[in-house]
Parts: C-alpha cells; sequence; structure tokens
C-alpha cells in the first residue's frame, strides 16, 4: 500500500479543516423563505443542553437542540437571542419540519465527531 497525495487525501479532511477555523461545523438548512444556519454544539453547550432537558419529551428536546444549534437566520446571527426564546417560537412549528430539522443537527454532530477522530 503505497501513499496519497494530497488532492487524493483531501476528501478525508474536509470537515476536519471546517472545523478548526471557527471551532464548529455549520449547515444552511430552507424552509419557508428562511435560510437557517445551524452549528454543532461545544462540548459545555452539550452539556447544558442536557441539564435544561433532562426528563423532557423526545419532541421537546429536539425543539432545544434546534434552538441551541441555530447560528443564523438570513444571514443575520442569532446569538443575542436567548434559546428559550428560540424554544418558545419553535413551539409553534410543525413537529414534521423539526424532525427534519433535529436530522440536519444530528447529522452535523455525526461529522463533527468523526472529523475529531480522524484527527
Amino acid at each position: 500500500m503505497g501513499f496519497s497525495s494530497y488532492e487524493q487525501r483531501k476528501k478525508f479532511y474536509d470537515d476536519v479543516e471546517k472545523l478548526i477555523s471557527p471551532g464548529f461545523l455549520s449547515h444552511p438548512v430552507k424552509f419557508g423563505g428562511v435560510t437557517a444556519h445551524f452549528r454543532t454544539l461545544s462540548p459545555g453547550e452539550f452539556y447544558l443542553l442536557q441539564a435544561r432537558t433532562n426528563g423532557l419529551s423526545n419532541e421537546e428536546w429536539r425543539r432545544h437542540l434546534i434552538a441551541h444549534s441555530l447560528w443564523m437566520l438570513d444571514g443575520e446571527l442569532v446569538s443575542e437571542v436567548s434559546p428559550n426564546k428560540i424554544f418558545k417560537i419553535l413551539r409553534n412549528v410543525h413537529s414534521l419540519i423539526i424532525q427534519d430539522l433535529s436530522y440536519v443537527v444530528s447529522a452535523l454532530m455525526r461529522r463533527e465527531l468523526q472529523a475529531q477522530s480522524s484527527v
């Protein structure tokens, strides 16, 4: 088995390179005429999320996960808005949309774990 070139290995490091600069991975999702960017949570943020959501239903947990992971709406940072306020807004969003958005955030988290384990 020989060594490969950087170009051949690059596809394996795309997520690692994206993760190094900002410290998280992000992904845009367009729904209802709005583009939302979601990001992965730091270990500390995930710990807080788990503490806040202990004992909640799966759907309520998903809404909190989305609220904590929301990074931008139509290019505007939402860091000034409390995740609890976003969670209250998400209570009016249909459960199928919540399910789809939580899948996006979960996939981002899996990509981050894979990127970290490949270093």
